[in-house]
């Protein structure tokens, strides 16, 4: 066997310190823009109740300032000498968010870059407070426009159909938000789940195609346009004690293969050929 190219060892590079309370998401934007291909655009939430947006270079940009390995969390020291790595001689850049987002009361779950305007939108969802906000980085982070529902949002989504979200909520239902619509807060509610719904994945390649996981321990496959019930409900499979796998904590869709894991420790994949055409 030939040898392969040899990969570094990841290390850490930048710092990027906000929230004083559990990040309970982060999520970042391939930017499409020609002249940005080391700009890197990232956002954060955490149940501090905080949205932070961040927008930098990998070479230090605006927001960052340089730092060596003094700068890393006690929590980060610990960690590396755990792995036997070195404390020391590691240059460490610390990034500042562009923006921090207030507006939440309470646990933030999930907060996503809106890919249609490439990162210059945004959207985070209440855990605690049951919103879902919309932000505007170029008014400078305002709120632009907000939902407020009666659901507890464990997790969220963007769909390929432009101003189109996707959630899954503790009530056991998934719902669907049109950003567009100003006088309609849910502007659809689907049934099935026997039990919370932790996770929902968007199908890249088609408008209206999601999936959602559930402490069910199924995972279903909807469309936007048929929504009385699922087009497909599976089931994670049995142990050898004939039991389900237990309660599925999340899940991802590539556009044909369904990825889900959940508290059994396993990640279980599902092949599927919807495409909502």
């Amino acid at each position: 066997m030939g040898k392969g190219k040899s990969t570094a060892e990841p290390r850490a590079t930048h710092a990027l310190a906000l929230h004083t309370s559990p990040v309970s998401s982060v999520r970042s934007l391939v930017s499409t823009e020609a002249t940005s291909e080391s700009r890197k655009k990232l956002i954060s939430a955490g149940w501090d109740g905080l949205v932070g947006y961040w927008d930098f270079l990998l070479s230090d940009g605006d927001n960052a300032e340089s730092g060596d390995e003094d700068t890393e969390t006690p929590r980060l020291k610990r960690r590396r000498r755990a792995n036997g790595d070195s404390t020391t001689g590691d240059k460490i850049t610390k990034v500042r968010p562009a923006l921090v987002l207030r507006g939440h009361t309470g646990q933030i779950s999930r907060a996503i870059l809106d890919a249609g305007t490439n990162g210059k939108k945004a959207y985070s969802f209440g855990l605690d407070d049951h919103a879902v906000r919309e932000w505007d980085f170029e008014s400078a982070g305002m709120e632009t426009n907000t939902k407020q529902s009666d659901k507890a949002i464990m997790d969220a989504a963007q769909l390929a159909s432009p101003n189109l979200l996707v959630t899954g909520n503790a009530d056991r239902t998934v719902t669907l938000f049109d950003m567009r619509e100003e006088n309609t807060i849910i502007s659809m509610t689907l049934n099935g789940h026997a039990s919370s719904v932790s996770s929902v994945a968007a199908n890249p390649n088609s408008p209206f195609l999601f999936c959602s996981a559930s402490y069910d321990s199924t995972v279903r496959i909807w469309d936007a346009r048929s929504p009385k019930q699922a087009l497909f409900a599976m089931k994670s499979k049995q142990k050898k004690d004939g039991n389900a796998g237990g309660k599925l904590l999340a899940t991802a869709w590539d556009g044909s293969i369904i990825a889900s894991g959940g508290e059994d420790g396993e990640v279980e994949l599902m092949q599927s050929k919807a495409n909502g055409e």
